[in-house]
């Protein structure tokens, strides 16, 4: 069946790298193959003689637990009499493409896998091993594999009576996208996807798609790259209509204090939600009023009071919090949970008066609505004037200073802040290094980081905190992540994200 071809791959890529073995460039030969409505494809490498693999066995390497986990795949396919070595790297192609065709055909798509076997005999061998063999149709130097000869013959008579997915302008453009050189792509069809979510949801997602920023995406594509630092992986979505978001260069940086364990950094989102309400509200009355609605009771006007917060750079961030170093001792936790991290939203504002008018207004009309439940109240934070809404074990602390409008969890949020003597953000080792060896440039649509060096052992001690068992494997095999960021870019047509997963 599929899923074994696609297990194959994935157990083949990870042993030859275990191994050190090798592996080439994964083409899209196979698209020629394939029908041009195709909702789903995936390209896999699986030469496993070519030296560029060798990258990939370093990153196994760096995981203490990466030669049992070889093992444990060994043993998995001895469970099927399968051996990798004499049975799996003989068998399959330079390449498996794995192809759906209809994600909507049934609650489990039928899926189809695509290879130029080095060995035919070998390849339906394998396919015929286990106690759920493949059906296996040879047609040229290509096998095609499904779960059943009806499943294949539905994609032999799609392929033959249409356009290839190679021949198709969305394949071409999503794919031409991508680097030339990657472990595996994958191309996902836009209308498919938003036919799923349409029947997921009950909602006309296909009306809202035109309404995106940056226009309708027409295609999505992905690859995955494998080197010596990490894993790095680029994504594509060739879009029409809809205006080009605006690059920036990040600011808050420099005013952050270092240490954060993640940060998302976004800039100007007044315009594209404006232009997505007015879209969306030309498509259905439905959105217009729901908005008055909300803005009726919250007591304030997006237009006028809430989007003039989000015109300049702003900043999702989360730190550890101001009980977190009670964990170090091995204390249980036994106080209020939101005092062991701190989670903030730092939006760069014109008018700080104003700014704290409107979150005055929101806090306001909350507790108005929920009584006793909430309970506001004006203090200070370093000599800053702040309001806490209080309800229940958590509260939200904002004020509005130095350009800045400031909504977190704790104090910290705002105290560190004011600290212009502590190290900032911008000159964190493990941040410098994550925008360096990404490939980040000074300006993007917008970005997303995480420090897993301290993030990763920071969310194991508070498991293990609350009581939880954490085994020492677990943490010895997560110790290697160092960083993950992801940027955004946007041009000639095209949204781009790109970013590393950082292994040392």
């Amino acid at each position: 069946m599929v899923l074994r071809v696609s297990a194959l791959c994935a157990v083949g890529a990870f042993l030859v790298a275990g191994c050190g073995g090798g592996g080439e460039v994964a083409g899209a030969d196979g698209a020629d193959r394939v029908p041009a409505s195709a909702d789903l494809f995936v390209a896999v490498n699986t030469d496993f003689e070519n030296e560029e693999w060798k990258a990939a066995s370093d990153l196994v390497d760096k995981f203490p637990g990466g030669d049992e986990a070889v093992r444990q795949l060994l043993g998995s396919l001895e469970e099927d009499d399968v051996d990798f070595e004499r049975d799996v790297k003989p068998a399959l192609g330079p390449e498996v493409d794995i192809v759906i065709l209809d994600f909507n055909a049934g609650e489990d798509p039928e899926a189809v896998a695509l290879t130029e076997p080095r060995d035919r005999e070998k390849f339906e061998a394998l396919m015929a091993k286990g106690n759920d063999p493949a059906e296996v149709e040879i047609d040229g130097n290509w096998a095609i594999v499904a779960e059943s000869q009806d499943v294949i013959d539905r994609f032999q008579k799609a392929a033959a009576e249409g356009d290839s997915l190679a021949d198709s302008d969305g394949f071409q453009d999503a794919m031409d996208g991508l680097p030339e050189d990657a472990l595996a792509k994958v191309y996902v069809n836009a209308r498919a996807v938003g036919e799923v979510a349409s029947a997921e949801s009950q909602v006309q997602t296909e009306q809202l798609q035109e309404c995106a920023p940056g226009g309708r995406a027409t295609a999505y594509a992905a690859a995955i790259q494998t080197e010596q630092d990490g894993i790095r992986f680029e994504a594509v979505a060739p879009t029409e209509g809809g205006e080009e978001p605006d690059t920036y260069q990040a600011d808050l940086p420099g005013d952050l204090p270092a240490g954060a364990l993640a940060y998302v950094s976004f800039n100007n989102l007044a315009d594209p939600i404006r232009a997505f309400v007015k879209c969306a509200g030309e498509q259905n009355e439905i959105v217009d009023r729901t908005l008055a609605q909300v803005e009726l009771a919250l007591g304030v006007s997006l237009e006028e009071d809430v989007l003039p917060l989000f015109e300049n750079e702003g900043a999702l961030v989360l730190y550890r919090g101001p009980q977190a170093d009670l964990l170090s001792s091995g204390a249980e936790i036994n106080v209020d949970p939101s005092q062991y991290v701190t989670a903030s939203l730092v939006l760069e504002v014109e008018d700080e008066g104003e700014a704290r008018t409107t979150i005055d207004r929101i806090a306001q009309r909350a507790q108005a609505f929920a009584g006793e439940q909430i309970t506001v109240r004006k203090r200070e934070i370093v000599d800053v004037e702040a309001t806490e809404l209080a309800f229940g074990e958590f509260s939200l602390v904002y004020a509005a200073f130095d350009g800045k409008l400031v909504v977190t969890t704790t104090d910290d949020g705002i105290s560190t802040l004011l600290d212009e003597d502590g190290e900032k953000l911008e000159d964190d080792e493990i941040y410098e290094q994550a925008l360096e060896s990404s490939g980040a440039p000074d300006e993007t649509t917008g970005f997303f980081y995480a420090n897993l060096e301290a993030g990763v052992d920071y969310a194991l001690t508070l498991i293990q905190a609350s009581g939880e068992t954490v085994p020492p494997q677990a943490r010895d095999n997560l110790e290697p992540l160092q960083s993950f960021l992801v940027h955004g870019s946007f041009g000639e047509g095209e949204a781009k994200a790109a970013g590393l997963l950082r292994v040392e």
